[in-house]
């Protein structure tokens, strides 16, 4: 029995033969006369469920099989509606209610209906359970133990490759994700256990195998982990009220104060979300510091102690309703200290803007930009951002300054704090800070003064609350005052601290220059339909301003759904018109444009010519380059002299696209056709977690495929993966979907400066369509202008959105794509960006120099191609560029070493182990060599930088050589799945995972002495004597230079 993807959902999963032989007392499924798809059917169907606390009596079925069905669904539906939360209930919804509703009158229902129940959609599941085998069950076991197979069960349908098609009860993709192993791999017995190091006597047992398994198969009762649980809380009680006893040595208080502080803090698990901080609008340009504070800031003028104390002990009410007399004076004291505080002059003082003198200030007009701020000779914006060590310095001296030191504490407090406020500013994009590891190295006894006599769990409570208001109430709330956070377009995780004074002036002739070109201003009556606050039927979108190194990218918020008031008349008891404000929700544009992305996605996969020579991943990449090289032209040219590439980039792409001639084309060459879309969830696991997706699978309308069938096609693509009907069906013409782009294109309204601004230029940025409408158009623009001027033989040509690279073993061709498209195509309004134009061969155009690749290695889009070989290498010049490796966990709660760095470091081995890479068919082994030697050495990179972010107690060595090792296995299975028999040997593969690890962990050895002495005694076994030798060339390549030197 394979039921590994679905044991950590259930008790016990079970064949649905033994499973009814078990429920049914004297039954018997199987018979020795069934025909082998019977007895197989038997076998491989899983039923999920809980402990069989009763046995059924075997009787005869009392109604058909679709009568029962249509029993169960009513029952089903029934329960529904006696539940209080509709959310609730909709979450926790049997699949085989799905695509039914009752009915209020009783009467007969349409077909696939019963008894007051209407069919709305053809529920999959049901059409299963319609087939004969379901009734010969029924027939052999009775009704009552089929509606209790039904009721209380999920039963799942076998597909390829170990995955599931679920039939029955709630989908797993709305229950609670387990946690399981990160990796189930072998393990390296004289990694793992010092003993054995050195040509000891290894054993051949794999003890991490057996954890793996004993983790994975689980089938502990409900009941009794409730017993558990209950134990549990009883022991926490009693050890939390018998408090710190004097007598224990200091080793013992420390470890049960550690214990206390576990106790108190295990329910809540609070975690500071530092994106808390993004986006804000600094009010410092228009009033004074203290007055701009907002109302939800903890320290607003006219706040008197007690409303103080309130706001930062809300989490514990009866704290806050009787505090001390002592916590009074303090509040009291801080609220003093917030109204003498100059915030501006300090905030001067430690982050100055560029052009800023010592001895100005905001009023005198200091901050007056300089022409030479924006301008061809502009320097970088990102440069004009605060350094992250400013802001730090900023919020220590607000917090030394406002703060009473008899609050947070003595001198180690003082300190903790400190440390939190610098991970606060050093923090990427999705961090998260764990208070519950600060509470662990915090001392509440420095505290005892305002905290009185409380018992050991409360005070750590207390404390706890008062260092979450630290940071998420004031901190935080300081930085969204005064500075606008966001991220690069270059750079997606590391945050960018803009002063707000400086944010408004480096982006005013942005917004100027897309008000005059780009956007035309619209009153509030010509963007509202009927009177309502809503333009068409998208809704408004916020237009943020993404910084990029010269410049920056209006980004449409399109993802996000909101609410708008709407206003409506009618007439009170006096016959007067009053007017009242209801709030409609709006759908996000995105969502409503989900299913003709994709049709449109459809479409593109089945007439490829439409987009020309798009690509769109990594794929579709490796497909063409490979039938490039294997072509009967280019084949014997590679490695005997260097082919001729360029690529060249278009200007604003998105922005310069011009509505009507994209709407001719949609017009013209969309075919007239109808789309089914088909709405399915699929849930699979990924490196010790389960990851749940809704997904649309489009098809023709006048070519209906059974949920079952398509499930079993997908899962030909995929492994332990549970896959579910939706049971909803969207039908979609192309005259639709012409008309929803043509109102998303030309009617695409955003906020800007608090005012209203419609589209009249391009296509919007953040929109679900905006790649495919954009390789559409420009796939357009090859047809016409560019398909006759190259020789498909002898040239390739690929274009990621707007980004082209042209390959060829004839120079003319190159050179003439560059020249035509240096002219510019004025019929798309299409211009290139010449600076990031580049060729490998000297080159002039139009009396311009082309620039020129600096070795022999090519970038385009990540990527790096070999001139001569064409082998395709990872370019990581960009994370060496970066100067850190802004690694965040992104964990919304405390989780283990091992989920949480196993996944990661597993998730980043995996990012670069594709067969583009890897697959010696397509590159040589010495290149196939250090693109894995290069992946390992920045997995170990990352694998330090998650390191620094985890608790310092959960950093064990075995916990360290058992990722180390995991990530490595893991990557030889990559390796043997993308290479097939021409896949590197295991011993190969080992020894430079371990190598390049050592490498990077040697740079810190004073934080890695254990590991290190491990994976030094490992590469000295015997049989990598001749490793060292063998890769030598590997290990010393000057490719390895790039992946070296990013800093970590």
């Amino acid at each position: 029995m394979d039921g590994v993807a679905l044991a950590p959902f259930f008790p016990a999963i079970t064949p649905l033969g033994e499973y009814m032989d078990a429920l049914v007392g004297g039954a018997r499924c199987q018979q020795d006369d069934d025909t082998a798809e019977y007895k197989r059917f038997l076998r491989s169907v899983l039923v999920g469920h809980g402990p069989i606390k009763t046995r059924l009596v075997l009787s005869e079925p009392v109604e058909r099989l679709a009568d029962t069905i249509q029993t169960v669904i009513g029952m089903l539906l029934k329960r529904e509606s006696s539940s209080s939360d509709t959310q609730i209930a909709w979450r926790g919804r049997n699949i085989l209610a799905m695509g039914y509703e009752a009915r209020r009158d009783g009467t007969m229902s349409c077909a696939g209906g019963g008894w007051g129940v209407v069919n709305t959609y053809v529920n999959s599941s049901v059409v299963e359970l319609g087939k004969r085998r379901w009734s010969v069950l029924l027939d052999r076991t009775g009704t009552e133990a089929m509606v209790h197979l039904l009721l209380h069960a999920s039963v799942f349908l076998p597909l390829h490759n170990g995955s599931y098609n679920q039939i029955s009860g709630t989908p797993l993709a709305n229950l609670p994700m387990p946690q399981t192993t990160p990796i189930v791999v072998p393990a390296i017995n004289a990694l793992r256990n010092p003993a054995t190091m050195r040509g000891a006597k290894r054993r051949h047992q794999d003890s991490s195998a057996a954890d793996d398994g004993k983790a994975i198969s689980r089938e502990a009762s409900q009941g009794s982990a409730q017993s558990e649980g209950k134990q549990r809380a009883a022991k926490r009680q009693r050890r939390c009220s018998n408090g710190n006893s004097p007598r224990q040595s200091a080793p013992q208080a420390e470890h049960l104060r550690q214990g206390i502080v576990g106790m108190a803090l295990e329910q809540t698990n609070i975690m500071v979300d530092t994106s808390a901080m993004l986006y804000s609008h600094p009010r410092l340009a228009r009033h004074k510091v203290k007055w701009s504070l907002p109302q939800t800031f903890p320290i607003c003028l006219g706040i008197t102690p007690g409303e103080l104390i309130k706001k930062m002990f809300g989490r514990t009410p009866a704290f806050a309703a009787s505090p001390p007399g002592h916590l009074l004076s303090l509040a009291g004291r801080m609220v003093k200290l917030h109204k003498k505080f100059n915030y501006r002059f300090h905030l001067f003082k430690r982050c100055a803007a560029p052009w800023q003198s010592s001895d100005t200030s905001l009023d005198d007009g200091a901050c007056a930009k300089p022409d030479s701020v924006v301008g061809d000779n502009a320097p970088s914006l990102l440069e004009m951002a605060s350094s992250q060590h400013d802001v730090y310095l900023f919020l220590q001296v607000c917090v030394r300054s406002v703060i009473p030191r008899d609050l947070i504490g003595g001198k180690h407090n003082h300190r903790l704090v400190y440390k939190l406020l610098r991970s606060l500013t050093n923090s990427g994009r999705f961090g998260h800070l764990d208070l519950g590891e600060a509470m662990r190295r915090a001392k509440v006894a420095e505290a005892s003064a305002w905290l009185g006599k409380k018992g050991s769990c409360a005070a750590v409570e207390i404390y706890a609350g008062f260092l979450y208001w630290i940071l998420s109430g004031y901190a935080i709330q300081l930085i969204r005052a005064f500075f606008y956070v966001t991220e690069s377009s270059s750079d997606r995780s590391r945050l960018f601290f803009f002063r707000g004074d400086v944010w408004t002036k480096i982006t005013r002739q942005a917004l100027r220059s897309l008000e005059s070109d780009i956007y035309t201003k619209k009153t509030l009556a010509d963007a509202t339909v009927s009177g309502n606050a809503r333009p068409s039927s998208f809704g408004y979108s916020r237009l943020r301003l993404l910084p990029k190194e010269h410049g920056f990218r209006a980004i449409s918020n399109l993802k996000q759904s909101f609410v708008v008031k709407q206003k409506t008349l009618w007439r009170g008891g006096n016959k007067r018109p009053l007017h009242e404000y209801r709030e409609v929700p709006v759908t996000s544009t995105n969502r409503l444009l989900a299913n003709s992305l994709a049709a449109l996605t459809h479409l593109r996969r089945a007439r490829p010519q439409l987009v020309g020579s798009t690509v769109t991943n990594v794929n579709d990449i490796y497909t063409k380059l490979k039938a490039f090289k294997d072509s009967e032209q280019i084949k014997p040219l590679l490695g005997k002299a260097p082919l001729y590439i360029g690529k060249l980039d278009i200007q604003k792409a998105y922005d310069t696209i011009i509505q009507s001639k994209l709407l001719e084309l949609l017009e013209t060459q969309l075919p007239n056709e109808e789309y089914m879309i088909y709405k399915y969830w699929a849930l699979s696991p990924s490196f010790g977690r389960y990851r749940s997706s809704f997904l649309r699978q489009t098809g023709m309308s006048s070519e209906s495929i059974p949920f079952g069938d398509m499930a079993r096609s997908l899962s030909k693509k995929s492994r332990q993966v549970v896959f579910g009907d939706q049971s909803a069906t969207d039908y979609l013409d192309t005259d639709s979907i012409r008309q929803l782009i043509r109102e998303h294109v030309t009617n695409n309204m955003v906020r800007m400066r608090s005012g209203i601004w419609q589209q009249k230029k391009g296509i919007p940025q953040g929109s679900a369509l905006s790649s495919l409408l954009c390789n559409f158009f420009y796939g357009q623009l090859e047809r016409e202008h560019l398909v006759g001027l190259v020789d498909p033989a002898r040239t390739l040509m690929m274009r990621m959105v707007d980004d082209f690279i042209v390959i060829s073993s004839d120079r003319s061709q190159v050179l003439t794509v560059l020249e035509y498209m240096h002219r510019g195509v004025a019929e798309y309004g299409c211009e290139l960006n010449k600076a990031k134009t580049m060729v490998n061969f000297e080159a002039t155009i139009c009396g311009e120099r082309i620039g020129q690749a600096e070795s022999a290695k090519f970038p385009w889009c990540g990527l790096v191609f070999d001139e001569r070989a064409l082998d395709v290498s990872a370019d990581y010049s960009r994370l060496a560029q970066a100067g850190m490796l802004n690694v965040v966990i992104g964990a919304k709660s405390a989780q283990t070493t091992d989920s949480v760095l196993g996944h990661k470091v597993a998730v980043a081995v995996r990012l670069k182990m594709h067969k583009l890479f890897m697959d010696c068919g397509l590159n040589s082994r010495e290149t196939v060599l250090v693109n894995l030697y290069q992946n390992f050495l920045v997995c170990g990179k990352k694998m330090h930088a998650i390191c620094q972010q985890l608790p310092a107690s959960s950093k064990g060595d075995d916990v360290l050589v058992k990722v180390v090792w995991d990530v490595v296995s893991l990557g030889y299975m990559l390796l043997r799945t993308r290479c097939g028999d021409k896949a590197i040997p295991p011993a190969d593969v080992t020894w430079l995972g371990l190598t390049a690890f050592y490498t990077v962990f040697q740079r810190k050895q004073s934080r890695y002495t254990q590991l290190l002495v491990r994976l030094n005694s490992a590469l000295g076994l015997p049989k990598f004597s001749r490793m060292a030798r063998r890769h030598a060339a590997v290990v010393s390549s000057p490719d390895n230079e790039v992946a070296l030197s990013i800093s970590f």
